[in-house]
Formats: structure tokens, C-alpha cells, sequence
């Protein structure tokens, strides 16, 4: 029994022979719908006259993945247009649309004929850019028809075109397109190695859907040389590329893959998924060729899972239902399969649908039903066989006429010379150089898979280095922020020692210098006392040292207040100036009207602000008291988003040149000192109406 999935080469050859088209134009395809849709907009509503040719080679040339039909339509409208009042240049694009959206409806004549109008132009113009894509994509039409010889010498005259160019995308292209061909020649050495050129080259350019196809070549060698999980690996890579750009046709692509890849693996109910999703993509861009394999990979994935339902294995996996389900869904899939047109499938393939139906068939006892795909299996069988056996005799008819040659002209020999020694000798050395054809014909092997070997070991380096520089480039983020933390963490240490220095400056001021002038003033009192009940004695000295004292001891008490560590808030400069202006305004000929922020506004204030905004309060506040003659002065202090605004306002008479000459010098070091906490400070002021004095600025 033959295994129930093989892995055809024509397959993958031939779908991607339409996604190395779309290569040539990834630029164009990655932009997806939208972009489409915009582009239709834009040519639908201008006049044929007005529209411009080259927008409408570009709209056809986006079709050719999800609509090849439609953008035929387009292409052909671009080309009329072109032909009636375009250069030269813009009927070879038009060309080269038509011609692309004949390959993908898989005319192939017709799209070879306008891929060689379109050169014929490009050599006229010398566009060297427009030459090579075409050289590339004849390469792809004759790569299509399985002409990979011709293919070969396409592809590597564009390379050349592109070399002299500096084209960089060009180039890369060229070697995923050659690394195809050797691919399906399993030549998987010279695969691998155009395959890494082009996948270096499309990393290096960003270009992730170029990569994303390399990937997918890569993944077509691991199925050759039968590593499906391996296989699985690059075809998953590179349909996560696929389903972020939007690209139809790699995405198909990729999924019949993994799907194969998953019956090989006996992952049947994966395989299914897998199959079931390519089929709706191929489906939904009329991509026949795909959906004649997706359903004949659904239909091994039901017989698979069939024939192993009452297996014991663990690893295999089979889908859900019942086994009678199974056979069932398997027959209806095959009868599908074997109603593909055998152009689009092949005969090796169309082969393997008849004997899989015919198996299923026989396991449904429908054993006449079975017994008709067998002898249609054997029929394509036996014509393949044909094929092969004549060209077999005509090769052995050749080598058998060389023969009589050779032993005609030996015999000749014999007859001249008589010689039976000349005949052993002649025999021993066929003898020699057939074992030395055999030992170089070993060494070219153990080579040629050694250079597999290494070129795979080469591709999982270089993930290998790309996760490492990842890697790397985490690590130096880490370390900035650690470096980062590790200022703040300085910075906070040196805010708390200042903090503790001021906090012993504030105690030692209190402690020793605040207590002595207290003791002085009261000295100075007790010795005004006594000296009163002595007749004739001045003792306005001793009132002016209590007075000073006071004073000095008042304002020690606001530099104490300055440089308390945990007065460094909203509140506690609010809870200050309320206490001061209870205080100082008590006794005054005006009211005073206080509105600041209470108890809770934990915002933290910098010390240098808070004690200047104090003085400037404190100054403004006195100025209103001796000059402005008001009957009411508010004071109010609004604080949000990290900003303060203090507004000291009296109903007065105005601040007045004459009168206020004495106090300018109190406005100048209020100005400075605002300016010194990069505050702000503006004043408005009408005569017999009032005074508006603003502080604001930033908190920290």
C-alpha cells in the first residue's frame, strides 16, 4: 500500500511559481484593500480622458492576486489607453498588467506573448528597471510550465540587469526565483544557497513579505528531505508574515504545505484545519490549482484518520467524529478531487486521488465502485510508465548502438592483434573506473548532504544571532533604566541629608538663639520695671531693646518656619500665612478676608518657594495696610495641576506715584524674588478702585 500523503514537488513548484510573480511586485500587493479600493475611487471618478494610465496598470496589477479576471479587465483598459495617447513606456507597464493577469488565470501562451511585447519596449526606451522585471517574470511563465532551464537563463539575465543596476530588491528577488528552480531540480545545495542570499538581503531591507517567501522555500527543502517539523516551522513563519500583509496567494500556499506536512506528522484533525482554511482563501481568490490540492488534502486527513481510529499511538491525532464519518467525508472529498481538470493537478497527482477513492471505496464495501479507480490508477499508471519506458529505450537504444560500436571496434582489435591479454586488461580496467566512479560518486554524495547539513546549521545560526542581538538590545534598556533608578536613588539621599540639616539648623535656632533673645526681652522688661519706680529715669532704650527683641525673635520664628523639612507642602504655607494674618491684620481699619487652601491639600511645595512666597505675601499685605486706605483686602490661594495662583486684593485708592515712591523698592524685591523661583508676578491697579497684586508659578 502506498503511503496515503506524498508531497508533491509540482505542487509547491507551481504555487510558487504565481507567489515569485507577486515578488516582483510586493510593493504594490502589501499596501492590501484599502489601498485598492482607494486607487478604483480615484480612476472610476475621472473621465477616460482625464484618468491617468499609469494609476490603472498599478489598480490591475493589485488584482492579479485577489481578482485576476477584474484586473485583466483593467489591464486591458490600460493598455487601449496607452496604445491611443500614452509613451512608450506606460503600454510596456500596460503590457506587463495584461500579461500578469493572464499567468495567474493560467494563459500561459497569452501571458508569454505580452511579457515579450513589453521587453521589445523596454529595449526601445533603455529602461534598464522595466527590462530586468520582465526578463524575471518570463523566468516565472517558464517556470510555470516545468521549462526550468529557460526559467534558469531568465532569471539569471535579470540578475545581471539588476547587478548593474545596485537594484538591491531586484537582486534579492533573482536569488529566491533561482533557489526555486533548483529546488524542484533537487539540487537543495544551490537551493539553500540563493535561498539564505535573498533571505539576508530581505532582512537587511526590511522587505518582510521577500523574507516571508524565502521562508516558505525553505520550508518546501525541509519537505523534501522529509524533516516535517522542521517544514512547519518555516511555513508557520512565513504565514504569519502572510496574514499581516494581506497576501492571498503565500498564505494559500503555506497553508496547503502545513497541511501536508501535518498528515505526514498524522496530525490529521491539524491537517484538516489547516486544508479547510487554505480552501477558503484559494476559493475566495479563484486560485484553482490550490483548491484542487486543498481538497484532496482534506480528503487523506479524513482517510488518515479512518484508518488509524483504533490506533493505540499517542501521537497520532485524529479528527472528531465517528469512523463511518470519517470514510464518508474522505469519498465525498476524492470524488471532488478526481473531478479536477487533470491540466491543473497533473497526472502523478490525479494518479493518487483515483487509488486513495479506490481504497475508500473498498473500505466501504463498495467493491465495483473501488475497483473502477483502481484500474483508472492503473491506467495512469501504465501511460506514466510508458512515458518513462521509452524514454528508457530510446536511451538504451543509444547506449546499446555506442555498445556495438565499442565492441566492433574491440573486435577489430582482437583480429589485428590477437591478443587475449589486451582483453583482460581492458576488463580490469573497466573494472578500476567503475570503483573509481563509485568511490567519487560516494564522495559527491557524503559532500553534497554535508553542504545540507551545513547550510541549514548556517540558517539556524543566524536566528540564533538574531534572538541574541534582541537579546542584547533588552539587556542595554534594562541597564539605562537600572542607571536611572540608580540617580534617583542619589538624588533622594541627598534631598533626605538636606532635609536632616535643616531640620537640626531649625532646632538649633529655636534652642539657642530664639530662647536668648526671649530671655532678653523679658530681662529688658523686668528691668524697665524697676527702674520706672525710680524718679527721673529714661527708660525708652530699655523699650527700644524689648521691641527689637520681639521683632528679631518674630523673625527668627518665620526663618525656623522656612526650614522645617515637613513644612514643605501646600498646607503648611497656607496654615502659616492664616496664622500671620490673623495676627497681623488684627487691630487693623480693614477687614480681611482670607481664602486658602485648608487641611488635607497634601501637595508638596519647594522650601526656596515657600519662603518667598511668604515675604512677597507678607510685603503686599503691608503695603495694602499702610497705603491703600481700603476697607476690606482679600487674600485667596488657588492650587491645581502643580501650579499655585496667591491674589492679594483691597478696594483702595490705587496705587499712586507720589504716595507709593517710598515703597518702590518693596515692589522691585517682591518682582525679584518671584523671579528667583521662576514665578510670575503681575499687578493691576485703578485710582479710588483697588489694587490686584497676582503671585503664580509652578509648586516643585
Amino acid at each position: 500500500m502506498p503511503p496515503l500523503h506524498t508531497t508533491p514537488v509540482f505542487l509547491r513548484s507551481i504555487c510558487l511559481a504565481c507567489t515569485l510573480f507577486l515578488l516582483s511586485n510586493t510593493s504594490v500587493l502589501c499596501q492590501g484593500i484599502p489601498f485598492i479600493d482607494s486607487l478604483e475611487e480615484a480612476v472610476l471618478s475621472q473621465g477616460p480622458e482625464l484618468v491617468d494610465i499609469d494609476i490603472i496598470s498599478q489598480l490591475a496589477m493589485r488584482y492579479t492576486e485577489v481578482d485576476p479576471a477584474k484586473g485583466l479587465s483593467y489591464a486591458q483598459e490600460a493598455m487601449e489607453l496607452a496604445t491611443n495617447r500614452g509613451t512608450a513606456t506606460n503600454l510596456a507597464r500596460a503590457y506587463n498588467s495584461v500579461a500578469s493577469n493572464f499567468l495567474m488565470l493560467s494563459q500561459v501562451d497569452s501571458s508569454m506573448h505580452y511579457f515579450g511585447r513589453a521587453a521589445e519596449l523596454y529595449n526601445e526606451t533603455g529602461e534598464q528597471k522595466g527590462r530586468a522585471d520582465i526578463l524575471g517574470n518570463m523566468g516565472h511563465v517558464s517556470y510555470y510550465i516545468g521549462d526550468y532551464v529557460n526559467a534558469l537563463d531568465y532569471y539569471f539575465q535579470a540578475l545581471e540587469v539588476f547587478e548593474e543596476i545596485e537594484h538591491t530588491i531586484g537582486i534579492a528577488n533573482q536569488h529566491l526565483s533561482i533557489g526555486s528552480v533548483y529546488m524542484v531540480q533537487e539540487k537543495y545545495v544551490e537551493a539553500l544557497l540563493h535561498d539564505s542570499i535573498a533571505l539576508k538581503m530581505s532582512r537587511d531591507l526590511g522587505d518582510t513579505v521577500s523574507a516571508a517567501m524565502v521562508l516558505g522555500n525553505i520550508g518546501n527543502v525541509y519537505a523534501d528531505l522529509e524533516y516535517p517539523d522542521s517544514a512547519l516551522v518555516y511555513y508557520s513563519r512565513a504565514s504569519e508574515i502572510y496574514r499581516q500583509q494581506n497576501l492571498l496567494t503565500g498564505l494559500g500556499r503555506n497553508l496547503v504545505g502545513e497541511a501536508g506536512m501535518y498528515i505526514d506528522l498524522r496530525k490529521f484533525d491539524s491537517a484538516l484545519t489547516y486544508a479547510q482554511e487554505a480552501l477558503t482563501i484559494c476559493d475566495q481568490i479563484n486560485f484553482s490549482m490550490c483548491v484542487a490540492y486543498c481538497i484532496a488534502n482534506i480528503g487523506e486527513a479524513y482517510l488518515g484518520s479512518y484508518e488509524h481510529f483504533d490506533s493505540t499511538d499517542t501521537d497520532i491525532e485524529l479528527i472528531r467524529g465517528s469512523r463511518r464519518s470519517h470514510l464518508q467525508s474522505a469519498i465525498e472529498y476524492f470524488e471532488l478531487a478526481i473531478e479536477q481538470p487533470i491540466a491543473i493537478l497533473g497526472a502523478d497527482d490525479m494518479e493518487y486521488n483515483h487509488l486513495h477513492l479506490g481504497r475508500a471505496y473498498r473500505y466501504d464495501r463498495q467493491f465495483e465502485k473501488a475497483a473502477e479507480q483502481f484500474e483508472k490508477y492503473a491506467m495512469i499508471r501504465d501511460s506514466i510508465d510508458a512515458a518513462d519506458r521509452a524514454a528508457k529505450i530510446e536511451q538504451l537504444t543509444t547506449e546499446r548502438e555506442i555498445a556495438v560500436r565499442e565492441k566492433q571496434i574491440e573486435l577489430d582489435r582482437l583480429r589485428l592483434k590477437v591478443k587475449r591479454k589486451e582483453r583482460v586488461y581492458f576488463i580490469i580496467g573497466l573494472a578500476l573506473l567503475a570503483g573509481l566512479l563509485i568511490f567519487i560518486y560516494r564522495n559527491y554524495y557524503n559532500q553534497r548532504r554535508s553542504n545540507i547539513k551545513l547550510g541549514v546549521l548556517n540558517t539556524e545560526i543566524s536566528d540564533v544571532n538574531m534572538q541574541l542581538e534582541s537579546k542584547n538590545e533588552n539587556l542595554s534598556l534594562t541597564l539605562k533604566e537600572l542607571k536611572e533608578t540608580q540617580g534617583q536613588l542619589i538624588e533622594s539621599e541627598r534631598q533626605k541629608e538636606n532635609e536632616i540639616i535643616r531640620r537640626r539648623i531649625s532646632q538649633d535656632i529655636h534652642d539657642d538663639i530664639s530662647s536668648g533673645l526671649t530671655k532678653i526681652s523679658w530681662m529688658s522688661e523686668l528691668l524697665k520695671n524697676q527702674t520706672q519706680q525710680e524718679n527721673g529715669v529714661d527708660t525708652s532704650v530699655l523699650d527700644r531693646i524689648a521691641n527689637y527683641s520681639r521683632d528679631t525673635v518674630s523673625k527668627l520664628g518665620e526663618i525656623i518656619w522656612s526650614t522645617k523639612p515637613e513644612s514643605d507642602n501646600v498646607t503648611g504655607f497656607a496654615n502659616y500665612a492664616r496664622d500671620f494674618l490673623a495676627s497681623y491684620m488684627d487691630g487693623a481699619d480693614m477687614k480681611c478676608h482670607i481664602d486658602l487652601p485648608e487641611d488635607g491639600q497634601q501637595l508638596d511645595m519647594n522650601p526656596e518657594l515657600r519662603r518667598n512666597l511668604f515675604l512677597v505675601l507678607k510685603e503686599s499685605v503691608h503695603n495694602a495696610r499702610k497705603y491703600s486706605e481700603a476697607t476690606d483686602l482679600i487674600v485667596s490661594m488657588d492650587v491645581s495641576d502643580g501650579k499655585y495662583q496667591l491674589i492679594v486684593e483691597d478696594n483702595g485708592v490705587g496705587i499712586d506715584s507720589a504716595r507709593s515712591a517710598g515703597g518702590r523698592n518693596g515692589m522691585k524685591n517682591m518682582e525679584s524674588r518671584m523671579r528667583a523661583v521662576n514665578g510670575g508676578m503681575t499687578v493691576q491697579s485703578t485710582p479710588e478702585t483697588g489694587t490686584r497684586i497676582e503671585f503664580k508659578g509652578q509648586l516643585y
